[in-house]
């Protein structure tokens, strides 16, 4: 059964990453997002034992952080939306998916390991006006 794993998540793995980054439609990548959020959560470390799919899956929820994937690309002029408050709600939350990863990849990787990645990604969670609120400023 073990034995098995890594040949699946070398198939599963790719695949389900390729939809988040490639496909246009945007409850697909919540599917595929919710997917990725699930298979860490059952598999924990396993899922991320190699490298190349931990940095693939920092580097995937980064993009949709961004809006850098193709399901979050404005159709009229093939670039990617900048703005995040004239975007639709299935980008707010295909965001979302992709954020309820995190706390899923924390528990993976145990909080002293991924202190690095939680830095990166916290000012792509928390806006900047939502900062300077915090602060009182």
């Amino acid at each position: 059964e073990t034995a098995m794993l890594p040949k699946l998540l070398s198939v599963c793995v790719p695949l389900v990453f390729d939809v988040v980054r490639s496909d246009k439609d945007r409850e697909i990548v919540c599917c595929a997002l919710e997917c990725t959020n699930e298979m860490l959560k059952e598999l924990k470390a396993a899922m991320i034992s190699d490298e190349e799919y931990l940095d693939a899956l920092i580097e995937l929820v980064r993009d949709v952080l961004q809006h850098k994937t193709a399901s979050q690309k404005d159709s009229e002029d093939d670039s990617f939306c900048e703005d995040v408050e004239d975007d639709s709600e299935l980008t707010t939350v295909l965001v979302d998916f992709a954020g309820s990863i995190l706390p899923s990849l924390a528990t993976a990787m145990g909080g002293v390991k991924f202190t690095p990645y939680f830095k990166m990604f916290l000012p792509l969670i928390i806006p900047r006006k939502d900062v300077t609120a915090v602060r009182g400023v």
